[in-house]
């Protein structure tokens, strides 16, 4: 109940809309921590709860409609697009993607097949070792960091909370 009441906090569209800089890893964090934490309460009913009926989710999923962008991390500030080459934190974002997504049972996320794009776009940002950086000169993860998330995003590591949806 108390992860439950502080993710809520932390998710609201009150602090959304007073951070100065909002990310799409903040945003999907966030609202997979509403649904960890909500299941987390039901026990054994968690797997018929209708999560994407409570409010922050249904904020968070409404910025991502608005934000997301699959091939590059969505950053806000003071409700505008921030312009950025910097692939800082990307692999991070897309294991975010991948969590709230697994865990409502969604295919579509802001307008988009976010696996398949997804996939594709790892595809092409793939070294000839096989692994993963971020492709900027201010890292924010390493390599073995960068990797692993990109292959927790492919693996769709994260087990769902719901019966899969039509969406």
């Amino acid at each position: 109940t108390k992860a439950l009441r502080a993710a809520s906090k932390a998710s609201s569209r009150p602090a959304f809309a007073k951070s100065d800089y909002l990310t799409g890893t903040t945003v999907c964090s966030a609202t997979a921590l509403v649904v960890m934490a909500k299941a987390g309460s039901l026990g054994k009913d968690a797997g018929t709860f209708d999560y994407r009926g409570m409010k922050e989710v249904q904020e968070g999923l409404a910025w991502l409609d608005r934000y997301m962008d699959i091939r590059k991390e969505p950053t806000i500030s003071h409700g505008a697009y921030v312009r950025s080459d910097s692939q800082r934190g990307y692999a991070a974002y897309l294991y975010a993607i991948q969590r709230l997504s697994m865990l409502l049972s969604i295919e579509v996320l802001g307008g988009e097949r976010w696996y398949a794009t997804g996939a594709l776009h790892l595809v092409d940002t793939q070294q000839t070792d096989g692994s993963w950086i971020e492709g900027t000169t201010r890292v924010l993860n390493g390599p073995v960091r960068t990797t692993t998330s990109a292959l927790l995003f492919l693996a769709r590591a994260t087990p769902a909370v719901t019966e899969r949806s039509d969406d």
